[in-house]
């Protein structure tokens, strides 16, 4: 039995990960207390995770795709084709895909490459507008 540095419960000793840093070769956090902490982590540092997992992907890119073969054999119903296929034939699947994007959209519209668009798009027409009132003129 050990006790979680964080939660100061008493657990079993296989409740904890492996660190051989300590004497006991545990970690001095359950494996639960760890499980929060990282999500905290990540949580609170959501921009320097992404770039690291990007850098990570392009580093590795051969490793990057082992690990997505392996999660699609896993997970069959996650490939492309079989979302796909489902897209095409469930019209509640489709609907609420639908209206994930239109709230994505919507939620996120000054964000991206939408907004840039969006922006010169406008700038331009008033620019022809400003054009044509001065050819009038």
């Amino acid at each position: 039995m050990k006790t979680c540095k964080r939660c100061l419960i008493e657990k079993n000793i296989t409740e904890f990960g492996n660190n051989k840093n300590e004497k006991d070769g545990k970690s001095i956090y359950c494996s639960n207390c760890e499980l929060i902490r990282g999500r905290e982590y990540r949580e609170k540092n959501k921009d320097k995770v992404n770039q690291s997992a990007k850098k990570w992907r392009e580093d590795n890119p051969e490793k990057y795709k082992e690990t997505i073969n392996r999660y699609i054999e896993k997970n069959p119903h996650m490939s492309s084709k079989e979302r796909s296929k489902r897209y095409r034939l469930d019209d509640d699947y489709r609907k609420k895909i639908s209206e994930k994007r239109k709230e994505y959209y919507q939620n996120n519209i000054e964000k991206g490459k939408n907004a840039n668009y969006i922006t010169i798009v406008i700038e331009k027409l008033k620019e022809r507008r400003t054009m044509i009132g001065e050819r009038k003129n």
